[in-house]
């Protein structure tokens, strides 16, 4: 524990530093140390988990040889090779909606059911619970307009102040945000950790760094633009020891909370962004968590079993989807993921530019995490077992060359369509009418068709479907000229906010 709640045990108030104008701020006795694990402790640990070397030998002589072979191919029979890619994209699409339809069933059967952990049972009991020290993990960066919301959500938490370990973490520099937290009254309980700069500057790297002066038994990361129910922690922590009770052969890892925009309504595609939410952490993640499959988790409001997290090296610094990888990693390790149904509110974007910018970041982090899922098959299907690997690929994958196609097969129906003499494959016809009746379907299960934006939203979906293609071509270009560089999100742009006393629960 902490001499005192502004004070690390192997920390230090800055001295002689323009820093100092701020109480809560502390630096390490050893930061370089700290950096170095931070940084390269996945990579030196398990190098094998790591993203941080890129493909390996035998996967780039793979990928040589089937360019050749490709290549061979268009020469010699390209009607045949034509025909073999477009039998392999209906059945890449065909497993997708396959895939992502049972699962949106199984999740709308885990909240029926009561298959969701609520936290708000045993009230009998609530006299004798003991709460274990919780540490949040907040990673920002030139957030001076969202720091002030995020501090207040925190500050609204229904959890022991004395038990509640905050560290929000800053990149060495960000004058603008500590500025912003300087006329805060920022608690007590809670820590400012500047990141100091190194190799590279990401959001994973960050909570690495934080998370070696985390004193919870349980830890939670939350982004600068979260709006967290004032109950969420709580719950975590009772599903935590619920789930402890039951004995379970594998060990509980990872709870997830569900993300939800609270700007629908402001833009069209905010409310395609809301939508997506609403299928994915309604229904998606539930469904995956119920049939005990890879979770790709959300990149706020997980909660973490502090020793298991640290067991499988932390977060990947090198990976800019790191939630979605810490994921997949646990799967391998043979830790659970469930959820929770105490939301966070966060903000969507309320621009295409935004949008598209956030999700090349997004399908760029899936592309790294199936090279590293990929590295070595048959050892992650011998810890994984050979139907929850295969999910894992066509997870990434499938989203990936999804994003891919999506423009492309729009246009090629099109065309199809208004040019004289050429007929739409009635193959395509079939899966288009699928994937729009399995998109309905989600819809009115999770509610999201309801919600503001909701109706607008899915019926113009096939419009906002073409545009992940923009997306996942600016992130090829990315991996290949800045693997590892974080495109960053821009908040506080919604002029829709959320009251407070929204995240109260009576």
């Amino acid at each position: 524990m902490a001499d005192d709640w502004g004070r690390a045990p192997d920390g230090r108030q800055r001295e002689g530093s323009a820093h100092q104008r701020h109480p809560n701020l502390f630096e390490p006795t050893t930061p370089d140390h700290h950096l170095f694990i931070a940084e390269r402790g996945l990579a030196d640990t398990k190098p094998d988990a790591s993203c941080s070397s890129g493909l390996t030998c035998a996967q780039i002589r793979l990928a040589r040889q089937a360019f050749t072979v490709l290549a061979l191919a268009a020469l010699i029979t390209p009607q045949l090779l034509f025909q073999f890619r477009a039998l392999l994209s209906w059945g890449i699409f065909a497993a997708v909606i396959a895939l992502r339809s049972v699962l949106a069933l199984v999740g709308a059967v885990a909240h029926t059911g009561g298959r969701l952990h609520d936290g708000l049972d045993a009230q009998s009991g609530l006299k004798r619970q003991i709460w274990p020290t919780y540490t949040v993990l907040a990673a920002i960066y030139r957030e001076p307009v969202a720091v002030k919301d995020l501090v207040a959500s925190l500050k609204g938490l229904d959890y022991p102040k004395r038990q509640l370990d905050v560290i929000l973490l800053l990149e060495e520099g960000d004058e603008a945000t500590l500025d912003a937290l300087q006329v805060i009254a920022v608690p007590s309980n809670f820590r400012i950790i500047c990141v100091p700069p190194g190799e590279i500057q990401t959001k994973p790297r960050a909570l690495n760094y934080g998370l070696q002066f985390a004193q919870g038994q349980y830890v939670c990361v939350y982004d600068a633009e979260d709006r967290i129910r004032s109950d969420q922690i709580k719950a975590a922590v009772r599903a935590f020891q619920r789930d402890r009770e039951s004995r379970f052969a594998q060990p509980l890892a990872c709870l997830q909370s569900p993300l939800v925009p609270h700007n629908g309504n402001e833009s069209w595609i905010s409310g395609q962004f809301a939508l997506e939410y609403s299928v994915q952490f309604g229904l998606i993640v539930p469904g995956l968590t119920l049939l005990d499959l890879p979770v790709p988790l959300g990149g706020t409001s997980n909660h973490f079993d502090r020793k298991l997290l640290e067991a499988v090296g932390g977060w990947d610094p090198y990976n800019v989807t790191e939630d979605a990888d810490i994921g997949f990693r646990l799967a391998q390790e043979g830790y659970r993921v469930k959820c929770i149904i105490p939301p966070t509110y966060e903000e969507a974007p309320v621009s295409i530019p935004a949008w598209v910018r956030q999700r090349s970041r997004w399908i760029k982090g899936f592309l790294q995490t199936l090279g590293v899922v990929l590295r070595n098959p048959q050892m992650s299907i011998e810890r994984m077992g050979g139907f929850r690997f295969g999910c894992s690929v066509l997870t990434l994958g499938g989203s990936v060359l999804s994003a891919l196609a999506y423009a492309p097969l729009t246009v090629y129906l099109f065309v199809s369509i208004v040019l004289p003499g050429l007929e739409v494959p009635e193959s395509a016809l079939w899966l288009m009418a699928a994937g729009m009746l399995s998109h309905l379907v989600a819809s009115f299960l999770s509610h999201g068709i309801w919600r503001p934006g909701g109706l607008v939203a899915t019926v113009t979906a096939p419009l906002y479907w073409p545009l992940h293609t923009w997306a996942a071509a600016r992130a090829i270009q990315s991996l290949i000229t800045q693997p590892f560089y974080w495109e960053k999100t821009e908040h506080g742009l919604s002029r829709d906010t959320l009251a407070p006393e929204f995240l109260k629960v009576v």
